[in-house]
């Protein structure tokens, strides 16, 4: 409430009282970019919590381990699973993060899922692998 009131202040200054208390003293502008920054942490934070619960509620997941050393022990590994179930978004991140290989191919049948795919792996993997580390390729365009 106290913030809202700051807010209405600094939008409106007719509406506050005497043409002195116009100015918002120093503290209370200070309070007021305190609370914006804890609110934009704590929707940051619900928003990651949100995407670990849900990376975990794959189907997928359960299997990690055994994906990472099947890839280890053999040349060629092939994952079937249900559409949904996570095989091109978090493969690449098991993979990834176990150290598995220098680069990974992941492919997509259609442009549009191509650059969705290397968007969305790049979205849930919060810079883990460095900030080059997921692009595609497509015939004539390049990104990530």
């Amino acid at each position: 409430a106290r913030e809202l009131e700051l807010l209405r202040r600094l939008l409106d200054p007719a509406a506050a009282a005497p043409a002195a208390a116009n100015k918002p003293a120093l503290p209370e502008l200070r309070d007021l970019g305190r609370s914006f920054v804890d609110f934009r942490q704590r929707r940051g934070f619900a928003r990651l919590r949100g995407l670990v619960q849900t990376k975990a509620s794959l189907p997928i997941a359960a299997w990690e381990d055994r994906i990472v050393a099947a890839v280890r022990s053999h040349p060629v590994v092939l994952i079937a699973g249900d559409t949904g179930c996570g095989k091109s978004t978090q493969v690449p991140q098991f993979l990834a993060r176990a150290g598995v290989g220098r680069r990974m191919v992941c492919t997509q049948p259609r442009r549009v899922a191509c650059v969705a795919l290397a968007r969305r792996v790049t979205s849930e993997a919060m810079g883990e692998f460095g900030p080059q580390a997921v692009g595609y390729k497509i015939r004539y365009d390049s990104g990530g």
